[in-house]
């Protein structure tokens, strides 16, 4: 089913790294910034719908941490599953929004995850690693493969932003633009096998 990863990286197209993520950026004062000004306030808004639906429905896991948690719609559902969660994003508005749902979550990075080793039978993220400075990803993608124990489910953006938001700050949110395959095949380095891909933006590895 997989095919294309055998020798995927030998015609790896490059993608593109936008001038801001050339620079470091706090991402805890732009996404703040953005939170402020009402940044993904409609609390039933979340890119995570269809990938929480398809995790849920062919995963079995008893914990899960959301990287990138924002409001926490996908840890509610998570919650309301019976699944154990936490949630981590860099805006203090997000977590409160958390919090207000009775989410446990904490501000923080995902390439700086303080979180202990195998802590979360599944990590998940959705649209949020692209939002990384590229010389962040890496560590990232070793943070996350570091706290789950399970499974890993990524939605990752592979185009660049498009949205209005970015007016706000003053450069596009979205500094590391990759295809799709690219991530999978950075996420696989550490280990894994993926179980489900959707050929667009969004891959689930089983790490054992």
């Amino acid at each position: 089913m997989y095919r294309w990863l055998t020798g995927y990286l030998a015609r790896l197209g490059k993608g593109s790294d936008n001038a801001a993520g050339s620079q470091p950026i706090e991402y805890e004062t732009v996404y703040e910034q953005l939170y402020r000004q009402g940044y993904h306030s409609d609390l039933n808004f979340s890119n995570a719908k269809d990938l929480v639906a398809w995790v849920l429905e062919n995963l079995q896991f008893s914990s899960v941490l959301d990287v990138g948690c924002s409001s926490g719609w996908a840890l509610e559902k998570f919650s309301e599953a019976g699944k154990q969660v936490a949630g981590l994003d860099p805006s203090p508005t997000a977590i409160e929004y958390c919090r207000g749902r009775g989410i446990d979550a904490v501000t923080g990075c995902a390439h700086q995850l303080p979180f202990t080793e195998g802590q979360f039978e599944l990590v998940l993220s959705t649209d949020c690693l692209e939002h990384l400075n590229i010389q962040h990803v890496a560590g990232a993608i070793r943070e996350m493969h570091r706290v789950a124990s399970r499974f890993l489910a990524l939605k990752i953006c592979p185009h660049v932003d498009q949205g209005e938001w970015k007016q706000v700050v003053g450069h596009d949110l979205h500094l590391t633009v990759k295809p799709i395959r690219w991530w999978v095949t950075e996420f696989l380095k550490p280990g894994g096998k993926v179980v489900h891909f959707d050929n667009r933006d969004t891959f689930v590895i089983r790490l054992n």
